[in-house]
């Protein structure tokens, strides 16, 4: 099992689950389960490294982090506060 960052969602269109590796750029996979998707990603990496070492192009290390952002429903008898958290730096910002 690779470091890298394996991102997994459900693509409409080609109805299957698919899997980005945005650390390696042209790095994609797909499954017809989240499971198979993740299988096939690890597959992928290894044919991305050893593909890039062949030809002597650099490999990336894993970044071993991410910022997150996400977006979330809130219900209007809670608007009055929104807070909007930096995960990577767990920063949070009080929005009034």
């Amino acid at each position: 099992m690779h470091k890298y960052e394996i991102i997994i969602y459900w693509s409409n269109e080609d109805q299957i689950f698919v899997a980005e590796v945005p650390e390696l750029p042209g790095c994609m996979a797909h499954g017809n389960t989240q499971e198979a998707a993740l299988a096939q990603a690890n597959e992928a990496i290894q044919l991305w490294i050893d593909t890039a070492r062949e030809f002597g192009d650099p490999v990336p290390q894993p970044k071993g982090e991410r910022l997150m952002l996400a977006e979330i429903y809130i219900p209007p008898a809670n608007r009055h506060r929104i807070a909007m958290l930096n995960v990577h730096h767990r920063d949070a910002v009080d929005c009034r």
